[in-house]
């Protein structure tokens, strides 16, 4: 699909009576959306254009929960203009939050933590558990049948599989791991909290410590909220001056001092991380980026091989 250009883009805004002052303005985007920066009547803005009018659906959702410490910047259009899909947004500033420093990082914990605790408190939108579809319902019965259909086919990552076996040594690794998980997955509990999904990848905003915005819902799920705290625990190794036995320490005194997080908290982290390892595994084969698949590989092994003591059995709470 060809982007636009910066000329067609000006006019879908300015169709949306939010002419331009300048030129929009290309800034860093993920794997699904291309964002613009630009300014209207002295008020920043972003325009995302991607293939995935789903995932802005699920932004305009949460948008609704914006809160001191849970900021969303608000949804101000989303649809379709000739092949794309595109979302205008009022534009939140601030560094990626796993751009900082090692420092920097631990420093925006207690912020982190008391946004993911304000989510905690909002109802999931629609039914059932998993991913959702673009009205917030989820796709599975329980939280447990939501984490083991991780070696299903998923639309966005086609001929993942196919991909994955050609490199021998990463699909043994993912089919050991999936076996463990689907033990572990025996005990997560079927809590029904908003996920995030994908707090990394400048998803997060922070300015002095504090977070100044929650971004791009398209990972959205409903679950078991201890999910978000073990991506940070998983991917804190990626960062070269973060060391995962911090980041693991700082999320496990929280969980102690949250009633529904404190049960099993070790257990269903390992559980949880070795899921977050196992979707990286499947993208990284998916994209065609083996040298990070070879990151993956030792540390999902090693997750799936730890043994800790038999959980209590939570599953039904």
């Amino acid at each position: 699909m060809q982007m636009l250009s910066i000329q067609e883009i000006a006019q879908l805004l300015d169709d949306q009576g939010l002419e331009p002052t300048d030129l929009p303005i290309a800034m860093q985007g993920g794997q699904w959306s291309k964002a613009f920066a630009f300014s209207s009547c002295e008020v920043d803005y972003v325009v995302r254009l991607g293939q995935y009018l789903d995932d802005y659906h699920k932004d305009q959702i949460a948008s609704g929960w914006s809160r001191p410490l849970l900021p969303i910047p608000q949804i101000i259009a989303i649809g379709r203009h000739s092949d794309h899909c595109y979302a205008i947004s009022r534009r939140a500033h601030g560094d990626a939050f796993d751009d900082q420093s090692a420092d920097g990082i631990i420093a925006s914990m207690p912020s982190m933590l008391r946004g993911l605790d304000e989510l905690r408190t909002i109802e999931p939108p629609g039914g059932r558990f998993g991913l959702w579809d673009p009205y917030g319902h989820g796709t599975h019965i329980d939280w447990r049948s939501a984490l083991t259909s991780i070696d299903h086919d998923k639309p966005r990552l086609p001929d993942w599989k196919d991909k994955l076996s050609a490199h021998p040594e990463a699909s043994k690794c993912f089919d050991a791991g999936v076996a463990r998980l689907k033990e572990l997955a025996e005990h997560v509990p079927n809590h029904r909290h908003v996920i995030h999904g994908d707090l990394l990848n400048g998803n997060v905003l922070t300015s002095d410590h504090s977070i100044t915005a929650y971004l791009d819902w398209g990972c959205a799920m409903t679950g078991d909220s201890l999910y978000d705290l073990a991506m940070l625990v998983f991917w804190s190794p990626w960062h070269p001056d973060l060391r995962q036995s911090t980041m693991r320490n700082l999320v496990l005194e929280h969980c102690n001092s949250v009633i529904s997080l404190r049960e099993n908290a070790e257990e269903r982290l390992q559980c949880y991380e070795l899921h977050i390892g196992l979707e990286a595994l499947r993208y990284q084969a998916f994209a065609g980026r083996w040298n990070e698949v070879q990151l993956s590989i030792p540390q999902i092994d090693e997750i799936r091989t730890t043994r800790s003591a038999p959980p209590k059995d939570s599953a039904a709470h």
